[in-house]
């Protein structure tokens, strides 16, 4: 599933009669399914580029604040800039993610959410600017995303402390496991799934009433829309990374419990 939708890339030759990067697209459910696998790997390769090369850019200006002499190293920016925006956004997210996991689990966790946010609030904002598609539309790119998310939290637990993990799914009575711990095994391996639905189903509709409505009526009217597309963007990148760091904090340690 891809939103429809005019795309610069389109314009590329080759994309859209299968001939661009055909040895990479090789599958059974045909041209169609080509052409879109193109456009979301563009799309999403280009939110790549920008998001890496900004962090470029502001460990950059990082190293030149940290070359000041003094305590000039840590004077803010006097004026809104990459640095700064980064800087805010770290603090912010860090905090949030401490308060959830502890500040022990979240220096060593905070990469997998803190990431996931920029990489999916870039893909989703990507939509609002005429002539591109949000990568997030596609459940090809949200499924990837979500797995890898299970597979580091799901993970977590089992490496970490791995008889403590499979006791809190027991649950605190041995002879309710067996009720109890298929129910959780199911609950695990939804988590995916759940991720993947609630990202996908979302920017989807929310792009196709954005598209639709700047169709019927082109000015002032899709303004609303916008406002309210750029609101879904940060909420359900916010909503897919909280998630992340609930999963991970189940699947931490946790010496105070007594099963």
């Amino acid at each position: 599933m891809f939103a429809s939708g005019f795309s610069w890339f389109h314009l590329i030759p080759g994309l859209t009669d299968d001939g661009l990067f055909s040895g990479l697209r090789e599958s059974a459910l045909g041209g169609e399914y080509h052409e879109l696998g193109t456009t979301l790997f563009i799309h999403a390769s280009l939110v790549s580029v920008i998001i890496i090369a900004l962090a470029l850019l502001a460990r950059t200006k990082l190293n030149a604040a940290m070359a000041r002499p003094g305590l000039e190293k840590y004077f803010p920016d006097e004026h809104v800039s990459v640095l700064s925006l980064f800087e805010m956004y770290v603090v912010g997210a860090y905090s949030l993610i401490k308060d959830i996991i502890g500040d022990a689990d979240a220096r060593y966790y905070f990469w997998l959410p803190g990431g996931v946010f920029v990489y999916i609030f870039g893909c989703n904002i990507l939509g609002i600017f005429p002539g591109f598609l949000p990568p997030t539309d596609s459940a090809n790119n949200n499924v990837m995303m979500a797995v890898f998310a299970w597979l580091v939290t799901a993970g977590i637990g089992f490496f970490r402390d791995p008889k403590n993990f499979i006791q809190h799914m027991m649950g605190p009575v041995l002879p309710i496991a067996v009720l109890l711990f298929p129910v959780e095994l199911i609950s695990l391996c939804v988590r995916p799934v759940s991720l993947m639905l609630r990202l996908t189903g979302n920017m989807f509709g929310d792009h196709q009433v954005f598209t639709i409505m700047s169709d019927l009526v082109p000015v002032f009217w899709p303004v609303p829309f916008l406002i309210l597309a750029c609101f879904v963007s940060f909420m359900q990148a916010f909503v897919f990374s909280i998630l992340s760091v609930v999963y991970i904090s189940l699947g931490v340690p946790h010496h105070d419990d007594h099963h």
